[in-house]
């Protein structure tokens, strides 16, 4: 009877540890079995949270890439707004607002309801 339960534990950690691997394996490879739309989605996700009012647009270039939407107002005062897909699927995106000047004045996520 013993043995019976020993090997009962065995073999359910086992099952265990081997799903805990595989959950993390997928977990940490997530990104690669996206479309390319939705790994530049989530990216983008990662990267709008070192986007600070006050940067150059060359500096949101270089952390965002090209955005999919530009939206020029001509003022007053002159503001440039910049279209980022947040969710692939939706129209939610990431908006980064900046002045004549070439400077980001805000940035926030418009959301589809």
């Amino acid at each position: 009877m013993v043995r019976r339960r020993s090997t009962t534990v065995f073999f359910a950690l086992l099952i265990a540890l081997v799903s805990v691997v595989v959950g993390l394996v997928l977990w940490v490879n997530y990104d690669t079995h996206l479309s390319p739309a939705a790994q530049a989605s989530t990216a983008n996700g990662r990267h709008i949270r070192q986007v600070r009012v006050g940067m150059d647009t060359t500096q949101v270039h270089r952390l965002m890439g090209p955005p999919q939407d530009v939206a020029r107002f001509n003022g007053p005062p002159v503001e440039i707004i910049y279209h980022y897909q947040h969710r692939p699927g939706t129209s939610d995106s990431y908006q980064i607002k900046v002045n004549a000047q070439g400077k980001v004045i805000n940035v926030g996520i418009l959301e589809d309801y």
